[in-house]
């Protein structure tokens, strides 16, 4: 791809890898939020009136309720040994305040002065006698009755109760913002600090989106778990976060601002607006430029692919119906193999191998995946599938051949990829560590020649919000290695902006197929840190061999381009290095370059 200044373009047009990333449409953008006040703890309960104090017991399936007469009132006491009818507008309350125990007493001694009563009268007497040295043994006396629970675990008393002191005091809500294992609200932080929402009382299963808004104004929606926001810009002082949750039963709603701290459509009435005050450190503060980290050495390119542990069990399918159950009910140490056949329909892996114990899925370049038409989303998705092995078959006709999301530690090896219409292989989304080897790709771009990357890592930043959470697309040490990439209607490999540490090794590239569609003008374009380009070879570029760019300050740096045979074909260079002043990439004497119609570098070898 070759850099094109902002002043050369026409007015409109995109700049390099401004481009939509190639996924699907998008979201509708998020209305604004407002932070909403914290609710305080026991907010509209009202104060218990000074009603007669009362005891209420349950004893061989009947209540026996006394009932003194308000201590300041000149009331005679009622003959009535079951005493008067409570009012009906005042609340009961627990004897035990000094008040209520001086009242009970004046009741028993009337009892206990009057006339002679029946024999039922006695034994009533008696029965509350009993009772009562239940409740006073049992329980002792309450003198402050604005403090604890009531004998039926509600309040204590008429007063209101008050908001908890510390974080660690509050009830547990359905989601909780925290700083590693640690509830984010009453922490001092430093600039930097990352925030995740994890689940408290309620699961995050059925969440779709997160929207994180700092002193009122929003930073990012994030529609895709784990759900957590870096916060960068900060000043020293006290700030509130908070997290505006939707789940699926609130979609239709999600446009209207929450009027509390409260509510959801669930009915549940628990909170999905999550708040947490937190302060910022003197001297922790300020605005953190975007940078990249430190460049850390690329790992050694991969010589031979691993071979597959023994399986712990083996499922021989022929359907699609019987991949999908297998795919659906896949535990480590599967070997999922593939008979010769068309496998029709959109197909996912999401249940984790280990190390140790890897799933496979196995077959020939004639057990065939067909999603069925180039429209058709992924036709094979790997989701959170770490310790994964695809192996042999043949992916065709959807609009991604192979997507990875959040996938580490994966081995794709001698797969066929043909007929898509965007990209054929795709690591994103915090995929990393995983390896693409030997895989043959022929015919991509069928509905987007500027989406018709053969092999494409990482996020473009312009859509690390809609897919990566905001976040920079860290699609780490991942190798290209050995693959025969041929057909494509965009880069051979595109390596985007938030990648570090790869590897692109030993892979032979044919790009007569480049449209020049979308920038799209040499085999390799690399705009992440501290990859190893080498020993690959290509034939026909329409522009420059091997490309790097930088899209984001502090990226496409570090890298070192060495031993590739360039037969390039086209006007430019074989390696043209993009901002060579401000990066440290490094182009070997080693490449051999030949037809490059500027020569072979734009920059002095070494």
């Amino acid at each position: 791809m070759a850099f094109t200044s902002p002043d050369d373009r026409a007015s409109g047009e995109l700049e390099p890898d401004q481009r939509r990333g190639h996924d699907s449409p998008p979201a509708t953008p998020d209305s604004p939020t407002t932070p909403i006040p914290r609710r305080t703890a026991g907010a509209g309960r009202q104060p218990v009136s000074a009603a007669p104090a009362a005891v209420s017991a349950a004893g061989a399936g009947a209540t026996t309720t006394v009932t003194a007469p308000d201590p300041v009132s000149d009331d005679p006491v009622s003959d009535d040994p079951a005493g008067p009818a409570p009012d009906p507008t005042s609340e009961p309350r627990r004897p035990g305040g000094r008040d209520g125990w001086r009242g009970l007493g004046a009741r028993l001694a009337a009892l206990l002065d009057s006339r002679p009563r029946k024999a039922a009268a006695a034994v009533a007497v008696l029965l509350v006698v009993a009772l009562l040295a239940v409740l006073v043994f049992g329980g002792g006396e309450d003198d402050d009755p604005a403090v604890g629970a009531g004998a039926d675990g509600g309040l204590a008393s008429g007063a209101p109760t008050q908001p908890a002191a510390t974080a660690s005091s509050k009830p547990l809500g359905k989601w909780t913002l925290v700083v590693g294992d640690r509830p984010l609200d009453g922490m001092t932080v430093a600039v930097g600090v990352e925030v995740s929402l994890v689940a408290g009382t309620a699961s995050l299963d059925g969440v779709e989106r997160v929207r994180f808004s700092l002193d009122g104004d929003t930073v990012l929606s994030d529609r895709d778990a784990p759900f957590a926001v870096r916060l960068d810009q900060l000043s020293d002082g006290d700030h509130v976060l908070s997290a505006r949750v939707r789940v699926d039963d609130d979609a239709a709603s999600d446009g209207a601002e929450p009027t509390s701290g409260t509510g959801g459509s669930d009915g549940s009435g628990n909170p999905d607006v999550i708040e947490a005050e937190f302060r910022v450190g003197e001297g922790t503060g300020g605005t953190v430029p975007s940078q990249a980290p430190a460049v850390a050495p690329p790992p050694a390119a991969v010589t031979s692919v691993p071979p597959a542990p023994a399986p712990l069990r083996t499922i021989n399918v022929s359907t699609s119906d019987e991949l999908s159950a297998a795919l659906s009910a896949a535990r480590p140490g599967d070997l999922i193999q593939l008979a010769d056949g068309v496998y029709e329909g959109n197909f996912v892996g999401n249940k984790p191998g280990t190390a140790a114990a890897p799933v496979t899925v196995r077959g020939s370049r004639g057990a065939v995946i067909d999603g069925g038409d180039v429209d058709n989303g992924y036709v094979f998705h790997l989701d959170g599938a770490n310790y994964w092995r695809l192996e042999g078959f043949t992916i065709r006709n959807g609009e991604k051949g192979l997507m990875a999301d959040k996938t580490n530690h994966a081995v794709i090896h001698k797969l066929t990829v043909t007929q898509v219409g965007h990209e054929a292989v795709h690591l994103r989304n915090f995929s990393s560590d995983n390896l693409v080897a030997g895989v043959t790709v022929n015919g991509t771009g069928r509905t987007n020649e500027g989406y018709g990357e053969a092999i494409y890592v990482g996020t473009a930043e312009s859509n690390w919000d809609r897919f990566s959470g905001g976040r920079v697309d860290n699609s780490d040490r991942n190798q290209i290695i050995g693959n025969t990439l041929s057909g494509f209607t965009a880069e051979g490999v595109d390596i985007k902006e938030g990648t570090t540490g790869g590897v692109v090794a030993g892979n032979s590239f044919d790009g007569s197929g480049i449209t020049g569609d979308n920038y799209a003008d040499s085999w390799i374009d690399l705009k992440g840190n501290g990859w190893r380009i080498e020993k690959n070879s290509g034939v026909n570029s329409p522009l420059d061999g091997i490309q790097t760019h930088v899209v984001v300050d502090g990226w496409g740096t570090g890298n070192v381009i060495s031993g590739n045979t360039l037969n390039v074909g086209g006007s430019g260079y074989g390696v043209n290095i993009h901002k060579p002043d401000d990066t440290n990439n490094v182009v070997s004497c080693s490449n051999v370059v030949t037809n490059a119609g500027s020569g072979p570098y734009n920059v002095d070898c070494s």
